[in-house]
């Protein structure tokens, strides 16, 4: 279980992605389980826009959102810099560990790969628990599939004219083409006209 309930972790993912939205594609572009960035930052930091800004604070060991440790920190460590240092360390943990992400989210914190040596005694099952939140809250977005030929049909109006309706894919909906009573008297038909975008159902009415 999070340590945060939901709202509150949606909360901070929503005030930082307002501020960061290229982070889904730098996680995407090291190959992380979508939205882990996330859940560690917000274990970290609770995914603070202050840590991001200044990310060297005083009295604190950790550098930026991640909490980066260095030897020394550099100068500048700007967010982007940040996010990134922290995809490399988890992706070479989740790596190492084959994919767990309670024991590399462990090792991310302490160097060692169980619950018991981290901050809290709680920190890889909590971060688990924040990601299957986010992931939840943030599905992936659903790619554009284009309209089959079986998906595609055209209706005659009454004053001659054409709709041609091709249907979308999952939840998006269908678009429309249409087509002037002029366009079916040069194309003879409503056939010749859809066959022109590729539909060429044999099925479709005629004017």
């Amino acid at each position: 279980m999070s340590l945060i309930g939901p709202q509150t972790l949606y909360d901070e993912c929503d005030a930082f992605l307002r501020a960061y939205p290229w982070l889904w594609d730098l996680e995407a572009s090291y190959h992380l389980p979508r939205g882990i960035l996330l859940a560690v930052g917000s274990r970290e930091t609770n995914l603070s826009l202050s840590w991001a800004e200044n990310p060297h604070q005083p009295g604190n060991g950790g550098s930026g959102v991640w909490q980066q440790t260095f030897p020394p920190a550099p100068a500048e460590f700007p967010p982007q810099a940040q996010a990134e240092t922290a995809a490399i360390d988890l992706q070479r943990l989740l790596s190492e560990y084959g994919g767990n992400v309670d024991e590399a989210a462990d090792a991310y914190n302490s160097g060692r790969p169980f619950d018991a040596a981290t901050t809290g005694g709680n920190y890889g099952s909590d971060v688990a628990a924040r990601l299957a939140l986010v992931q939840l809250h943030y599905p992936p977005p659903v790619p554009y599939t284009p309209p089959k030929e079986s998906e595609m049909h055209a209706v005659v109006m009454p004053n001659g004219d054409i709709k041609v309706y091709a249907a979308g894919a999952g939840d998006r909906s269908g678009h429309l083409l249409e087509f002037t009573r002029s366009d079916v008297d040069q194309t003879n038909s409503v056939i010749d006209i859809t066959a022109e975008i590729g539909t060429g159902d044999p099925y479709l009415v005629q004017p």
